[in-house]
């Protein structure tokens, strides 16, 4: 795992829940998401996206 993975405010890991409209979680791992996720039974998708940035710029970067 590399260091971006894990160091708070460069990084979030955000889970859409299935069938979810909104984004119910926003972690600052993806240890700590995943725990959640197990803890809850949830299923969904769990994508890591830089703070400060669009997801646009990002995507195009």
């Amino acid at each position: 795992m590399d260091k971006a993975n894990t160091v708070p405010g460069e990084w979030a890991w955000l889970f859409h829940g299935e069938s979810a409209f909104t984004v119910p979680g926003v972690f600052t791992s993806q240890e700590k998401a995943e725990s959640r996720i197990r803890q809850y039974g949830l299923s969904g998708i769990l994508t890591r996206m830089p703070m400060d940035v669009s997801a646009y710029a990002w995507a195009v970067k």
